[in-house]
């Protein structure tokens, strides 16, 4: 069965299996067969339908589709391992049906492709009488386990080209890359094993070059190869070389080069299998690399829209200010003390709003990680919600934490994750009537789910657009907000690896949930 598969982009890892061949799927922003949680998609974006493959057709959509980065015009045939891009969500089209290269499976010295219990594809290869090391399905497990851990593509090239050198028995081992603006070629990875160092090997350029071009190149003997230098210091030089290309889908983003001290110590059937695996790391590779650039997009347009709101922020607290400053200056000339220390008292309390967006704004935007240690969660909300009692007392509102709290300790940061509570107390409170209102707080431990929860609900009016409330800037308070408690309390959540959920009824009052990880 074909499969579409969000790999960058608003709910990054679903999979939409593609299985209505008759009348066609629709691909729209959070409606049809294919709902994209993405501003950037139309509500009816695209069209994909069955005939010995699957079709896909823009449907005229505002921000287009693309498919390997080109624009789609009319109608076009997927093929496995295909990109697709809706708005900013980046997808990877997957045909299980469709026709592969097989490697060829021979009794001795081979390539093995069998299925395991579970139904999944084990690689194996016996040299044999070909000389060399093993190189087993260990491979694949290793580079998927470095796959699935890595966040950042260094971990990812680092961890790959270790558990490459480690299973080929290769004396050093490289992963160069194009840089996607110079065009320059890189050493994005290195690893030798034991004493040796990376200077000790000459990286052939002919041989990149040809790999490059996306032929895998097995050189059994060096010194009967005309070698080119790419600058680097020959010590003691490789004897034979594996180079094979790294792909993500069509296109070869790289090379994994590995030199060994011993003639002859690679096979083309070892090259086979080292391109198959290194696919999966030029995948992921890409995966990071779309992820970092939509990320960075993101930035850019919050940054144009946050100088917007800012500054007409600023520009309301700046006219109150002024105001009041002008009435201050009358009361000073008639020697009005009263409304002259009413005038203050506006003028400090907006300078003090000013101060607080300003300082909002800073939390918001830096970038840093939190601070974990040991923390008691049942005590942490306590404070805060003591911290808010007068707050309560002052509007008439109901304010109570749970005396049965039983989330116990987990690694947080503690002033972080105060704030966080802060934040949700507050805005509870000012949600709910006057002398009517009630806020109830509470913690819980989930061992199955490997979570701890904070739950923060109250009988106000509800949330009419849970979206929307952590966007920058949006506010909903009856009293003068900076629009940013709930989008930093989100990043803060989210930087502990958990997430803000928002249950919600119009007119029957809202529950905030904090869920966080037991264990990081």
């Amino acid at each position: 069965m074909a499969s579409l598969q969000i790999i960058a982009g608003p709910w990054r890892d679903t999979r939409f299996e593609l299985a209505d061949k008759g009348t066609g799927m629709l691909v729209g922003r959070e409606n049809g067969h294919i709902a994209m949680h993405d501003v950037r998609v139309s509500r009816k974006h695209a069209r994909l339908r069955y005939e010995d493959g699957w079709y896909l057709r823009d449907l005229d959509s505002t921000n287009g589709t693309f498919v390997n980065e080109k624009r789609l015009r009319g109608e076009i045939k997927l093929e496995h391992n295909d990109q697709v891009r809706f708005g900013s969500t980046f997808l990877l089209f997957e045909d299980e049906e469709a026709e592969r290269p097989m490697i060829e499976v021979e009794p001795v010295g081979g390539v093995s492709v069998e299925e395991d219990a579970a139904g999944e594809t084990v690689v194996g290869f016996d040299v044999g009488q070909d000389g060399g090391d093993l190189l087993s399905e260990k491979l694949g497990e290793k580079i998927g386990e470095v796959v699935n851990a890595s966040k950042e593509r260094e971990e990812l090239l680092g961890g790959s080209v270790g558990a490459f050198v480690e299973e080929l028995g290769a004396v050093c081992g490289f992963v160069l890359v194009r840089d996607f603006d110079s065009g320059r070629l890189e050493t994005a990875a290195e690893k030798c094993s034991g004493e040796h160092e990376a200077g000790e090997v000459r990286i052939d350029s002919g041989i990149v070059e040809e790999v490059l071009g996306g032929e895998a190149v097995v050189v059994g003997d060096m010194d009967e190869y005309k070698q080119s230098s790419l600058g680097r210091v020959k010590v003691n030089g490789a004897k034979s070389v594996l180079c094979v290309p790294v792909r993500a889908g069509k296109s070869v983003v790289g090379a994994l080069y590995l030199a060994s001290d011993e003639v002859a110590a690679f096979t083309e059937k070892q090259a086979k299998v080292c391109e198959q695996v290194a696919g999966e790391v030029g995948l992921a590779m890409e995966n990071i690399r779309l992820s970092k650039e939509i990320e960075k997009r993101e930035r850019v347009a919050a940054a144009g829209q946050t100088a917007v709101n800012l500054s007409h922020g600023v520009k309301n607290l700046l006219q109150a200010i002024g105001g009041a400053s002008d009435v201050m200056d009358v009361s000073l000339e008639r020697e009005d003390w009263k409304r002259a220390k009413r005038s203050w008292k506006v003028l400090r309390r907006n300078l003090g709003r000013i101060n607080k967006l300003v300082l909002d704004m800073l939390e918001y935007t830096k970038e840093s990680s939190p601070v974990l240690s040991g923390c008691d969660l049942d005590g942490l909300v306590r404070s805060a919600v003591e911290a808010m009692e007068d707050e309560a007392k002052e509007k008439g509102v109901k304010l109570e934490f749970a005396e049965d709290a039983k989330a116990g300790v987990v690694q947080l940061d503690a002033d972080k994750m105060h704030d966080v509570v802060l934040n949700l107390v507050l805005n509870a409170i000012d949600a709910v009537a006057k002398d009517e209102g009630e806020v109830r707080v509470e913690t819980g431990r989930d061992e199955g789910k490997g979570e701890v929860w904070v739950s923060v609900a109250d009988n106000g009016c509800g949330v009419e657009n849970a979206e929307a409330i952590f966007l920058p800037f949006h506010t909903s308070k009856t009293k003068v907000g900076t629009g940013l408690g709930l989008p930093i309390a989100k990043k803060i959540v989210e930087q502990h690896g958990g997430r803000i959920e928002v249950e919600s009824e119009k007119g029957a009052g809202a529950r905030f949930v904090v869920r966080l990880p037991l264990r990081r």
